[in-house]
């Protein structure tokens, strides 16, 4: 997230920070351990934002908005670590394989 921060970053980081906080809404959802939703929202529009830019321009850095929208996103994971049962993270991790595999199969059609 730092390097995403400091004009440092790549599209991998960004993945890394969309994956992050995709886990954290699901186990967020699952385990009552919330989140405002405005939180997910401005990271994810945030993170296509910088995404579209990217691709453009070949810079791949955050707004101050999507920032602190992932510090908030970065935080209540970690608080999900101390708290939730592992199961939750891994039923996470397939629910996002199994959305990235109807994803793939509907752009080949």
């Amino acid at each position: 997230m730092e390097a995403l921060h400091k004009d440092a970053g790549n599209e991998s980081h960004l993945a890394s920070m969309m994956k992050l906080t995709l886990t954290t809404m699901i186990v967020s959802n699952s385990t009552g351990l919330k989140v405002r939703a405005q939180v997910f929202r401005e990271a994810r529009e945030g993170i296509v934002r910088c995404r579209r830019s990217g691709r453009n321009t070949g810079k791949w850095n955050l707004d101050q908005t999507t920032y602190k929208s992932l510090c908030e996103v970065v935080a209540a994971f970690d608080r999900q670590l101390n708290q939730a049962p592992f199961y939750e993270f891994m039923l996470a991790d397939e629910e996002m394989t199994a959305l990235l595999a109807r994803r793939d199969e509907s752009r080949a059609k």
